[in-house]
């Protein structure tokens, strides 16, 4: 993720609204979820769900990362972003089958609370220690072909700890070398819940295609947008007739919080590492700084984000702590608002000690302390019997909310006139931290917390 920036800025010259529905296209396997889960399920090969699905997506995942660097020594923007969502899905395809096997643990142990989940976000985000280490310093140097041999071998790693079973699951034993469904029982009996879970899968390929397929600066994104937003509200509406109640309040609260901060993250991210001949006076961060260093600082934040809420959150009620964090999380927006007002040089405060305090601190902390209570709530209410399914539709469909975010921001800085390329034009950005990142999600969230979060106990049943 953190080569997209420096790729498609440097090399492409991509402006932040093109970035942005790329990344769309390229985080759509997130989204497909559903349908992986529900395929996972459902079809076998060889005795094993899960082992079988975790190989296709191995083997696909390695495809693309090779065929990527033709892309990019062709320069073909599309086609590598066709090959980085090659690589997206084989790691969601990972990420699906650990969170599906850990919630059933969770829901087995719930005196457990929020432990595991907290375990494995203290891991992930020491990965992405490593990760930041070297990634702002090879593109400072435009090293890019080295960076993507460094994903393909990234993604061979897997190879030995899925052949040797490290994720457990029994084999079955009249396993047959090729796919068989079986099923069969279980699609008659939850019909209308495996359908609402293949509606939210659908949904994510057709709104990326629809936004990225179509001529350039043409109505193919606006289209998207209001195709994305009819699909959301068709799968809200399945959750609240298929599945346990508990859950599609879950759901709803997941969508609404998420479509009420449109992400302008890509103008904010040009706007940093604009140079001067785009943003004279501006703060002009390098690559070095902007991923490297304040990825660093950022992840070992997000790691304290783990140790805060395990010591003084975690014996919280589900619907206080979702509110608090949801209103830290906005308050936090405001960070951004005074490096774009230049309010931080007024008070003779560097722009890299200022970003460092708000946005590469607080916002990993917030969104850590954020995101810890709604994977332990989500771990609770999946039915059982359909862990994979259910956890993968509230997955997908948080993550296509995450994308409708994405290309409601997009269109909206956009349309405001925002300008990322010369002559660039960042006069509207104010007004648009203000409304996306502060105002509105506070405004959303903390009523639907409210009137949708149970308020019981992390360590109790539901």
């Amino acid at each position: 993720g953190s080569i997209l920036l420096p790729v498609y800025k440097n090399v492409f010259g991509l402006d932040a609204a093109t970035l942005q529905f790329y990344t769309m296209l390229i985080m759509t396997p997130w989204a497909l979820k559903p349908l992986l889960g529900l395929l996972s399920d459902l079809v076998r090969c060889g005795g094993y769900h899960k082992r079988w699905w975790l190989i296709q997506s191995l083997v696909l995942g390695c495809v693309g990362a090779g065929l990527s660097l033709l892309a990019f020594t062709q320069r073909a923007p599309l086609g590598l972003a066709l090959c980085f969502a090659a690589v997206s899905l084989q790691v969601s395809m990972y990420d699906l089958m650990s969170e599906a096997h850990y919630s059933a643990v969770t829901r087995d142990n719930p005196k457990s609370g929020a432990d595991i989940v907290t375990a494995a976000q203290g891991l992930q985000m020491a990965g992405a220690l490593a990760a930041m280490s070297f990634v702002g310093i090879l593109s400072d140097h435009e090293a890019f072909v080295p960076l993507l041999v460094v994903v393909f071998g990234l993604l061979l790693v897997p190879v030995v700890p899925t052949l040797l079973g490290w994720l457990p699951e029994e084999r079955a034993a009249a396993g047959r070398c090729l796919p068989e469904l079986v099923g069969r029982e279980q699609l008659r009996r939850d019909r209308w819940m495996i359908l609402v879970v293949a509606l939210t899968g659908l949904a994510a390929p057709a709104t990326s295609a629809l936004a990225n397929l179509g001529p350039s600066g043409g109505a193919g994104p606006i289209w998207a947008l209001a195709l994305s937003l009819v699909f959301t509200a068709l799968s809200l509406t399945g959750a609240w007739l298929a599945f346990p109640p508990m859950l599609a309040r879950v759901a709803t609260f997941r969508v609404l919080s998420t479509l009420a901060r449109p992400s302008i993250g890509a103008a904010m991210d040009y706007f940093y590492v604009a140079g001067p001949e785009c943003l004279p006076g501006g703060p002009h961060f390098s690559y070095v700084y902007y991923v490297t260093i304040a990825g660093i600082i950022g992840s070992f934040t997000a790691l304290l984000g783990v140790l805060v809420y395990q010591q003084w959150l975690s014996g919280f009620r589900f619907r206080a702590v979702v509110m608090l964090t949801s209103l830290l999380r906005s308050l936090i927006g405001a960070s951004d608002l005074i490096l774009v007002l230049r309010l931080n040089v007024a008070l003779g405060i560097p722009d890299s000690w200022a970003y460092l305090v708000g946005e590469a601190i607080m916002e990993p902390l917030i969104s850590m302390l954020d995101y810890i209570p709604d994977s332990a709530l989500l771990s609770k209410v999946v039915p059982v019997g359909m862990e994979g399914s259910a956890y993968a539709f509230m997955a997908g469909l948080s993550n296509f909310a995450w994308m409708i975010s994405e290309l409601s921001g997009a269109l909206i800085f956009d349309m405001a006139g925002v300008r990322t390329v010369v002559p660039c034009d960042f006069a509207a950005l104010p007004w648009l931290v203000l409304a996306c990142h502060v105002a509105i999600p506070a405004v959303v969230a903390l009523p639907a917390a409210w009137f949708l979060i149970p308020n019981v106990g992390q360590r109790e049943e539901l």
